[in-house]
Protein backbone atom coordinates (compact mmCIF):
# COMPACT_ATOMS: atom_id res chain seq x y z
CA UNK A 1 0.00 0.00 0.00
CA UNK A 2 1.34 3.42 -0.95
CA UNK A 3 1.97 5.77 1.95
CA UNK A 4 0.50 9.30 1.80
CA UNK A 5 3.07 11.85 0.56
CA UNK A 6 2.98 13.66 3.92
CA UNK A 7 4.04 10.50 5.76
CA UNK A 8 6.69 9.70 3.18
CA UNK A 9 8.29 13.12 3.53
CA UNK A 10 8.36 12.87 7.33
CA UNK A 11 10.08 9.49 7.06
CA UNK A 12 12.58 10.85 4.54
CA UNK A 13 13.44 13.84 6.71
CA UNK A 14 14.17 11.61 9.68
CA UNK A 15 16.22 9.28 7.49
CA UNK A 16 18.21 12.24 6.19
CA UNK A 17 18.98 13.35 9.74
CA UNK A 18 20.22 9.87 10.68
CA UNK A 19 22.41 9.69 7.58
CA UNK A 20 23.86 13.10 8.38
CA UNK A 21 24.69 12.07 11.93
CA UNK A 22 26.52 9.09 10.54
CA UNK A 23 28.54 11.32 8.24
CA UNK A 24 27.22 9.53 5.16
CA UNK A 25 25.08 12.25 3.61
CA UNK A 26 27.50 13.12 0.83
CA UNK A 27 29.25 9.82 0.24
CA UNK A 28 28.53 7.53 -2.68
CA UNK A 29 25.78 5.13 -1.61
CA UNK A 30 24.08 2.16 -3.26
CA UNK A 31 22.09 3.48 -6.18
CA UNK A 32 19.85 0.51 -6.84
CA UNK A 33 21.92 -0.70 -9.75
CA UNK A 34 21.08 2.26 -11.97
CA UNK A 35 22.39 1.83 -15.54
CA UNK A 36 25.85 3.22 -16.17
CA UNK A 37 26.82 3.56 -12.52
CA UNK A 38 29.75 1.27 -11.67
CA UNK A 39 28.83 -1.03 -8.80
CA UNK A 40 25.39 0.56 -8.62
CA UNK A 41 26.68 3.69 -6.85
CA UNK A 42 25.90 7.32 -7.56
CA UNK A 43 28.09 10.27 -6.66
CA UNK A 44 25.79 13.32 -6.58
CA UNK A 45 26.41 16.42 -8.68
CA UNK A 46 24.30 19.51 -8.05
CA UNK A 47 23.90 23.10 -9.14
CA UNK A 48 21.25 25.67 -8.26
CA UNK A 49 18.10 26.53 -10.18
CA UNK A 50 19.79 29.83 -11.05
CA UNK A 51 22.70 28.00 -12.70
CA UNK A 52 20.48 25.80 -14.84
CA UNK A 53 18.29 28.74 -15.81
CA UNK A 54 21.25 30.73 -17.12
CA UNK A 55 23.05 27.87 -18.87
CA UNK A 56 20.22 26.81 -21.16
CA UNK A 57 21.04 28.53 -24.46
CA UNK A 58 23.84 29.60 -26.78
CA UNK A 59 24.06 33.30 -25.97
CA UNK A 60 27.58 34.80 -26.06
CA UNK A 61 28.87 31.61 -27.65
CA UNK A 62 28.01 29.61 -24.54
CA UNK A 63 26.96 25.99 -24.23
CA UNK A 64 23.39 24.84 -23.65
CA UNK A 65 24.28 22.63 -20.71
CA UNK A 66 20.68 22.37 -19.56
CA UNK A 67 19.50 20.91 -22.86
CA UNK A 68 22.49 18.58 -22.95
CA UNK A 69 21.56 17.15 -19.56
CA UNK A 70 17.89 16.84 -20.55
CA UNK A 71 19.06 14.75 -23.50
CA UNK A 72 20.51 12.22 -21.05
CA UNK A 73 16.93 11.23 -20.20
CA UNK A 74 15.42 9.80 -23.41
CA UNK A 75 11.86 10.34 -22.17
CA UNK A 76 12.56 13.79 -20.77
CA UNK A 77 12.51 14.82 -17.11
CA UNK A 78 9.32 14.03 -15.18
CA UNK A 79 8.55 17.06 -13.01
CA UNK A 80 5.21 17.94 -11.38
CA UNK A 81 3.30 15.59 -13.64
CA UNK A 82 4.80 17.26 -16.74
CA UNK A 83 7.66 16.28 -19.04
CA UNK A 84 10.54 18.74 -19.36
CA UNK A 85 12.20 18.15 -22.72
CA UNK A 86 13.39 21.50 -24.15
CA UNK A 87 14.77 24.94 -23.33
CA UNK A 88 12.49 26.98 -25.60
CA UNK A 89 10.86 30.11 -24.23
CA UNK A 90 7.04 30.15 -24.44
CA UNK A 91 6.83 26.34 -24.46
CA UNK A 92 4.92 24.31 -21.87
CA UNK A 93 7.64 21.66 -21.51
CA UNK A 94 10.50 24.15 -21.31
CA UNK A 95 13.11 23.95 -18.60
CA UNK A 96 13.62 27.71 -18.86
CA UNK A 97 9.94 28.40 -18.29
CA UNK A 98 10.13 26.17 -15.22
CA UNK A 99 13.39 27.60 -13.88
CA UNK A 100 12.96 31.28 -14.69
CA UNK A 101 10.05 32.40 -12.54
CA UNK A 102 9.73 35.36 -10.20
CA UNK A 103 11.05 34.69 -6.66
CA UNK A 104 7.85 36.32 -5.37
CA UNK A 105 5.68 34.12 -7.56
CA UNK A 106 3.26 31.33 -6.80
CA UNK A 107 4.59 28.77 -4.30
CA UNK A 108 3.75 25.85 -6.57
CA UNK A 109 5.80 27.44 -9.35
CA UNK A 110 8.68 27.83 -6.91
CA UNK A 111 8.45 24.14 -6.09
CA UNK A 112 8.39 23.29 -9.81
CA UNK A 113 11.50 25.44 -10.22
CA UNK A 114 13.44 23.62 -7.51
CA UNK A 115 12.25 20.19 -8.67
CA UNK A 116 13.33 20.94 -12.25
CA UNK A 117 16.81 21.88 -11.04
CA UNK A 118 16.93 18.74 -8.90
CA UNK A 119 15.85 16.57 -11.84
CA UNK A 120 18.68 18.04 -13.92
CA UNK A 121 21.14 17.43 -11.09
CA UNK A 122 20.00 13.84 -10.72
CA UNK A 123 20.12 13.16 -14.46
CA UNK A 124 23.70 14.40 -14.63
CA UNK A 125 24.54 12.37 -11.53
CA UNK A 126 23.40 9.22 -13.33
CA UNK A 127 19.97 8.44 -11.90
CA UNK A 128 17.93 6.40 -14.36
CA UNK A 129 14.56 7.53 -12.97
CA UNK A 130 13.91 10.83 -11.20
CA UNK A 131 16.37 11.08 -8.33
CA UNK A 132 16.34 7.38 -7.36
CA UNK A 133 19.52 6.49 -5.52
CA UNK A 134 20.96 10.02 -5.48
CA UNK A 135 22.28 10.90 -2.01
CA UNK A 136 20.64 14.02 -0.58
CA UNK A 137 17.67 13.91 -2.96
CA UNK A 138 15.59 11.43 -0.98
CA UNK A 139 12.64 13.85 -0.75
CA UNK A 140 12.38 14.34 -4.52
CA UNK A 141 9.78 11.65 -5.33
CA UNK A 142 7.38 12.61 -2.54
CA UNK A 143 7.72 16.34 -3.26
CA UNK A 144 7.25 15.70 -6.96
CA UNK A 145 3.94 14.04 -6.08
CA UNK A 146 2.97 17.07 -4.00
CA UNK A 147 3.68 19.35 -6.95
CA UNK A 148 1.60 17.12 -9.24
CA UNK A 149 -1.37 17.39 -6.87
CA UNK A 150 -1.03 13.90 -5.42
CA UNK A 151 0.09 15.01 -1.97
CA UNK A 152 -0.75 17.38 0.85
CA UNK A 153 -0.58 20.99 -0.46
CA UNK A 154 0.40 22.11 3.03
CA UNK A 155 3.80 20.52 2.38
CA UNK A 156 4.67 22.77 -0.56
CA UNK A 157 6.73 25.15 1.59
CA UNK A 158 8.68 22.36 3.27
CA UNK A 159 9.32 20.74 -0.10
CA UNK A 160 10.66 23.98 -1.58
CA UNK A 161 13.11 24.28 1.30
CA UNK A 162 14.16 20.62 1.17
CA UNK A 163 14.78 20.48 -2.58
CA UNK A 164 16.49 23.89 -2.61
CA UNK A 165 18.76 22.59 0.14
CA UNK A 166 19.82 19.64 -2.02
CA UNK A 167 20.38 21.87 -5.07
CA UNK A 168 22.72 24.03 -2.99
CA UNK A 169 24.74 21.09 -1.69
CA UNK A 170 23.22 21.03 1.80
CA UNK A 171 21.65 18.25 3.81
CA UNK A 172 18.00 18.68 4.78
CA UNK A 173 17.40 17.61 8.39
CA UNK A 174 14.22 16.57 10.13
CA UNK A 175 14.12 19.78 12.18
CA UNK A 176 13.87 21.95 9.06
CA UNK A 177 17.56 22.90 9.05
CA UNK A 178 19.57 22.83 5.83
CA UNK A 179 22.92 21.70 7.12
CA UNK A 180 25.88 23.33 5.41
CA UNK A 181 28.48 22.53 8.03
CA UNK A 182 29.18 21.67 11.67
CA UNK A 183 29.86 23.94 14.62
CA UNK A 184 33.52 24.09 15.66
CA UNK A 185 32.79 22.54 19.06
CA UNK A 186 33.26 19.12 20.60
CA UNK A 187 29.61 18.32 19.91
CA UNK A 188 30.02 19.24 16.21
CA UNK A 189 26.36 20.24 15.94
CA UNK A 190 24.91 20.77 12.46
CA UNK A 191 24.66 24.37 11.29
CA UNK A 192 23.84 26.56 8.32
CA UNK A 193 25.83 29.63 9.41
CA UNK A 194 27.88 30.98 12.33
CA UNK A 195 24.81 32.44 14.03
CA UNK A 196 23.47 28.92 14.53
CA UNK A 197 26.55 27.97 16.61
CA UNK A 198 26.29 30.75 19.17
CA UNK A 199 29.16 32.04 21.31
CA UNK A 200 32.02 30.39 23.17
CA UNK A 201 32.57 30.99 26.94
CA UNK A 202 34.54 34.13 26.12
CA UNK A 203 31.75 35.58 24.03
CA UNK A 204 33.37 34.96 20.69
CA UNK A 205 31.31 33.63 17.75
CA UNK A 206 31.70 29.91 17.13
CA UNK A 207 32.39 29.14 13.49
CA UNK A 208 30.19 26.94 11.35
CA UNK A 209 32.79 24.89 9.48
CA UNK A 210 31.51 24.26 5.93
CA UNK A 211 30.95 20.67 4.87
CA UNK A 212 33.64 19.55 2.46
CA UNK A 213 33.10 17.68 -0.80
CA UNK A 214 29.41 18.39 -1.26
CA UNK A 215 27.52 17.71 -4.49
CA UNK A 216 27.91 21.41 -5.28
CA UNK A 217 31.69 20.97 -5.17
CA UNK A 218 31.68 18.05 -7.60
CA UNK A 219 32.52 18.97 -11.21
CA UNK A 220 29.92 18.80 -13.97
CA UNK A 221 31.46 15.55 -15.10
CA UNK A 222 30.10 12.03 -14.91
CA UNK A 223 31.92 9.27 -16.75
CA UNK A 224 29.02 6.90 -16.21
CA UNK A 225 25.87 8.96 -16.68
CA UNK A 226 23.50 6.56 -18.47
CA UNK A 227 26.51 4.77 -19.90
CA UNK A 228 27.70 7.87 -21.78
CA UNK A 229 30.65 9.97 -20.57
CA UNK A 230 29.47 13.53 -19.91
CA UNK A 231 31.47 16.63 -19.04
CA UNK A 232 30.59 20.30 -18.99
CA UNK A 233 33.77 21.53 -17.37
CA UNK A 234 34.48 24.34 -17.43
CA UNK A 235 30.84 25.41 -17.77
CA UNK A 236 31.74 28.69 -19.42
CA UNK A 237 29.72 31.92 -19.31
CA UNK A 238 25.99 32.20 -18.78
CA UNK A 239 24.40 31.19 -22.07
CA UNK A 240 20.72 32.03 -21.50
CA UNK A 241 20.53 35.06 -19.22
CA UNK A 242 18.50 36.96 -21.82
CA UNK A 243 16.22 34.01 -22.56
CA UNK A 244 15.74 33.42 -18.83
CA UNK A 245 14.72 37.03 -18.35
CA UNK A 246 12.27 36.69 -21.23
CA UNK A 247 10.83 33.53 -19.72
CA UNK A 248 10.48 35.21 -16.34
CA UNK A 249 8.35 37.94 -17.93
CA UNK A 250 6.23 35.56 -20.01
CA UNK A 251 2.85 34.17 -19.00
CA UNK A 252 4.19 30.62 -19.27
CA UNK A 253 5.57 28.34 -16.60
CA UNK A 254 5.91 24.59 -16.27
CA UNK A 255 2.35 24.18 -14.99
CA UNK A 256 0.56 26.37 -17.53
CA UNK A 257 1.17 28.23 -20.77
CA UNK A 258 -1.81 30.18 -22.13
Amino acid sequence: MRRPASRVIKILLVTSAVACAAGASLAAVPGGGDPGTPGGTIVPICRTAGFWGTHGGDEKGGTNITLGVIALAPQGLAVCGRTVNNTTVLALSSALEALCVSPQGDALQQLARQLTAAALNCALSGAATGCDGVPGAESFAACNDVCAGAGDPALVGSCIAAIDCFNNGGTWLGNGLCQRGTCATAEALPCDDDARCGLDPDGNPIACVPTADTCHDHPLTNDASFGEPVSYEPPGPASSAGACNQARKSACNLLSCP
